[in-house]
């Protein structure tokens, strides 16, 4: 699905949902002042899925997001499924 196939709603919460996650990254950087952006993009968001990609966005360090990413990245490059991954 293109992003040009999603209604109004859907575009918004992706936008505040990308708010979010680049608010938090710069918490996590130590800006202080971005809790108002969090609490805000959080609170548009609609969807039962941005919510809880939310919540999980606040829940984990930003650094942890991309060592789960490159780790699964190189399993992928790999050739191991998940079945087939001796270490998962």
């Amino acid at each position: 699905m293109s992003f040009d196939c999603l209604d109004r709603k859907e575009k918004l919460g992706a936008d505040r949902l990308e708010c979010l996650v680049q608010a938090r990254e710069y918490e996590v950087q130590g800006f202080e002042q971005v809790t108002p952006w969090i609490e805000s993009s959080q609170a548009a968001l609609r969807s039962v899925t941005a919510k809880r990609l939310a919540e999980a966005c606040l829940e984990v360090l930003p650094g942890d997001w991309w060592r789960v990413f490159l780790e699964q990245r190189r399993r992928h490059s790999e050739g191991y499924g998940s079945e087939e991954d001796p270490h998962s």
